[in-house]
């Protein structure tokens, strides 16, 4: 199932990518006017529709996700080191008495 859709989400950027190019000799000048602010917005949702797809391929989710379960497994054996600490003064003081 990953397989098919890295496959998939690499046939979108390339398609993406052919869309740009062949569309930007073709779109109208940039300038402060109707026309120009369309350019504007149909490049910026075709490079977003790159780059989204861009983002998939190259993983950074599955770093972040890693990072993530990283740092909270981190954090638990913290907990469970303080508890354990805790629990070794306090059986001191009781034993020390």
């Amino acid at each position: 199932m990953r397989r098919k859709q890295a496959l998939r989400s690499f046939v979108y950027m390339g398609l993406g990518l052919a869309m740009l190019f062949y569309a930007i000799p073709q779109l109208p000048k940039l300038s402060w006017s109707l026309a120009g602010a369309f350019s504007v917005v149909w490049l910026l949702f075709g490079v977003l529709a790159v780059g989204a797809n861009l983002y998939y391929l190259i993983g950074v989710d599955k770093e972040r996700k890693r990072r993530e379960q990283f740092r909270r497994e981190w954090e638990r054996e913290v907990i469970r080191t303080a508890a354990r600490l805790q629990y070794e003064r306090r059986r001191r003081r009781m034993f020390s008495r």
